[in-house]
């Protein structure tokens, strides 16, 4: 069994990498049943999503700095 302190240093490290309440809850009620496979699969699945939106945004990013690029050298956008 977990510790109040234990949950809440968990809760919190969960909430900085911005796990929503559910992904926590989920994930201590695994750490509960020591199911390290599932908790495993939690932070992984939520890891795979942060690494799609950053591959997202590093897209849009490119987007803009070639706007910028195009712009600043006064070339035509196409």
């Amino acid at each position: 069994m977990l510790t109040k302190k234990e949950k809440d240093a968990l809760r919190q490290i969960l909430k900085d990498a911005g796990c929503c309440q559910e992904q926590a809850d989920r994930f201590l009620g695994c750490r509960e049943n020591k199911s390290c496979g599932e908790q495993l699969d939690i932070l992984s699945d939520y890891r795979r999503q942060l690494l799609d939106k950053s591959h997202q945004v590093q897209r849009q990013l490119e987007c803009l700095d070639y706007l910028i690029y195009r712009i600043k050298e006064g070339k035509e956008i196409s």
